[in-house]
């Protein structure tokens, strides 16, 4: 093996089933014969345990619409040590409060540069993608939207929340889709708490409540793709 490879293949991630390795940030799943930028959607994920990003059965939920209904999906992968639970200081994680801005800083950085290396893969300029986030990453989005400046086509908060002394005092740049589960104990209530600060900032979004537990299931996967074609639609 050469040196040049045998670097790259150091560089790549590993990846879900289905997936491609874009550099150490993140993987693409895309169709044959890909040629529309703006039909790029960016994953951020739960927390996920080290060793267990490319067995998460989220990803290959998600990359089933997305490959059918047109879309590409990036999967980024988040960072250790930014969940400061008990035992999860080694899981891939994303900032998720307001003490973590600074780290929100150097993901935005981190995707993009990581479109960057999808533009020249895909032969595309891939410019305003749009965002999803379920759980964590979820709660990361939630803080971008209201902390933080990223040109998107549209955001959705999949099974995550308001954060802690969170205000929207910018005006809204994106639409937004807020996704919940029935059965979700925890999370549905800070959804309902994250459309209602939405709401009494003047803010539009789309909720949606799906039976459910908390997990992306497929309807939650329809609820993101049908929301991706109507802002398309709507541009």
């Amino acid at each position: 093996m050469g040196a040049a490879l045998a670097l790259a293949l150091a560089a790549s991630l590993p990846c879900p089933r289905g997936f491609e390795a874009i550099g150490a940030d993140g993987c693409l799943a895309a169709p044959t014969g890909f040629t529309s930028a703006d039909k790029v959607i960016v994953y951020f994920h739960g927390m996920i345990a080290e060793g267990r990003f490319e067995k998460v059965p989220e990803f290959q939920v998600l990359r089933a619409a997305a490959i059918r209904r047109g879309y590409a999906l990036v999967a980024m992968r988040g960072e250790q040590g930014l969940c400061t639970w008990e035992g999860t200081r080694t899981w891939w994680c994303w900032p998720n409060d307001r003490s973590q801005l600074a780290q929100a800083g150097r993901t935005l950085e981190r995707l993009g540069r990581l479109l960057a290396k999808v533009s020249q893969r895909l032969k595309l300029k891939v410019e305003r993608p749009f965002l999803a986030g379920f759980s964590n990453g979820g709660f990361f989005l939630s803080l971008v939207l209201s902390d933080a400046e990223v040109d998107s086509r549209g955001v959705a908060v999949l099974h995550g929340g308001a954060l802690t002394g969170q205000e929207f005092v910018k005006p809204q740049r994106s639409p937004v889709l807020l996704v919940a589960a029935t059965d979700d104990k925890v999370q549905l209530p800070a959804m309902q708490q994250l459309a209602a600060a939405l709401d009494a900032a003047g803010w539009t979004a789309q909720f949606t409540v799906h039976p459910g537990q908390h997990e992306v299931g497929a309807a939650d996967a329809d609820a993101l793709l049908d929301f991706c074609d109507e802002c398309r639609a709507e541009r």
